[in-house]
C-alpha cells in the first residue's frame, strides 16, 4: 500500500493552503486508490525546538530527548512513501512549525557526512522509507519572488537529508481565495490542483501549464491590494 503523509504547518486547518492540498491528495487518490493518508497539523502538537544536544546521533541513535509529539508520530511519518508539505509563507519564508520540523528531522539522520546529488549532506536512517517531498505553499503578497526562499528551503533537503525534493506549487496573492466567489477560483484551483495531484501520481512530475495555472493572479494586482488593504483596515478598532 502506498503510504503518504500531509504536514500541514498552518495554524488553519482549513484554510487555503490545505484546500489546495486536500485538492492535490483527491487526484493523487483518483489514479492510486489504494493508498493510504495521515494529515498532521503541526499547530496541534506539541513539539519543543531542537536543542542541539546531538544524544539522538551519538547517545541514543534515532531518539530525540523530547518526549512528545514529535517523537510519537515521526514512527509513522518515516514509514511513508510521500510526504507533502503544506505550508503558509510568513514573512518572506516557511513559517516557523515548517522549520522546527526540518530541524528535528535531525534524530532520523545518520550523522556521517555524505554526498547527495555531488553535494555534502547526511543519508536518513535505515527505517525511513520516505522517498520524495512535495512542497504546496501560499503566499498572501503578489508575485512569485515570495517564495525563493520556502522553495530554495525544500530544494536544499534532497542533498541534506537524501529525500527528493523536486516538487511544488505555489499560490501567490492568495487571499484572492477568499475575495472571489466561490464559483470563479476555488472551483478552478480546487480541479487544477487535482489535475496537478493526478498527474503527479502517473507521471511523478507537474506539467509547467498546471503549475503557471496555479500561480497565476485571478484578480489585477492593483485591484487586488486594494481589496487587501480595505479588509485589514476595516478590522481597525477606534
Amino acid at each position: 500500500m502506498h503510504k503518504i503523509s500531509v504536514i500541514n504547518t498552518s495554524y488553519n486547518p482549513e484554510g487555503k493552503t490545505m484546500f489546495l492540498t486536500n485538492a492535490f491528495v483527491r487526484g493523487f487518490k483518483s489514479k492510486i486508490p489504494d493508498e493510504e493518508t495521515k494529515i498532521y497539523h503541526l499547530a496541534q502538537w506539541n513539539f519543543p525546538a531542537c536543542e542541539g544536544c546531538l544524544d539522538c546521533w551519538f547517545k541514543h541513535p534515532g531518539q530525540c530527548v523530547h518526549d512528545d509529539d514529535f517523537s510519537r508520530y515521526i514512527k509513522h511519518i518515516n514509514e511513508s512513501d510521500l510526504v507533502i508539505f503544506a505550508c503558509p509563507v510568513w514573512v518572506g519564508n516557511a513559517n516557523h512549525l515548517f522549520r522546527n520540523f526540518i530541524e528535528r528531522f535531525i534524530c532520523c539522520l545518520k550523522p556521517i557526512f555524505e554526498k547527495n546529488d555531488d553535494m555534502y549532506g547526511h543519508k536518513t536512517l535505515d527505517d525511513v522509507k520516505i522517498k520524495e517531498a512535495v512542497m504546496i505553499t501560499t503566499c498572501a503578497l503578489p508575485g512569485m519572488h515570495n517564495f525563493e526562499p520556502v522553495i530554495s528551503h525544500f530544494k536544499s533537503l534532497n542533498y541534506l537529508t537524501g529525500i527528493k525534493t523536486q516538487t511544488w506549487l505555489m499560490k501567490p496573492q492568495s487571499m484572492e481565495m477568499k475575495y472571489l466567489p466561490y464559483t470563479e477560483v476555488n472551483e478552478q484551483l480546487n480541479a487544477l490542483c487535482h489535475a496537478a495531484g493526478s498527474c503527479f501520481a502517473t507521471t511523478g512530475t507537474i506539467s509547467d501549464d498546471i503549475r503557471e495555472s496555479i500561480s497565476k493572479q485571478y484578480i489585477p494586482e492593483k485591484e487586488y491590494i486594494d481589496a487587501v488593504n480595505n479588509d485589514f483596515l476595516s478590522r481597525f478598532h477606534d
